[in-house]
């Protein structure tokens, strides 16, 4: 298979945001590519996000598991 920019794999969902897009709430999702930096991440929708059942279930599990987040040590810590 061909590894063009249109055929990029998300490896995992690190992050998760609403936001208030004309009048109504919507969730993003923040994707890191697999074999891809940090610097690639990416917001995305959850319409955008390929196989986005399987990767937000697993998401939501490690969130419960671990609901401080975005401390020193989370996936996003620089």
């Amino acid at each position: 298979m061909d590894k063009t920019p249109q055929s990029k794999v998300i490896q995992k969902i690190l992050r998760d945001k609403r936001l208030r897009v004309e009048n109504r709430d919507v969730m993003m999702y923040l994707a890191r590519y697999k074999g891809m930096s940090a610097d690639h991440d990416e917001w995305l929708l959850e319409k955008d996000i390929q196989d986005s059942a399987i990767l937000l279930r697993k998401f939501r599990s490690e969130k419960r598991s671990n609901p401080v987040g975005g401390g020193i040590g989370g996936p996003w810590h620089v």
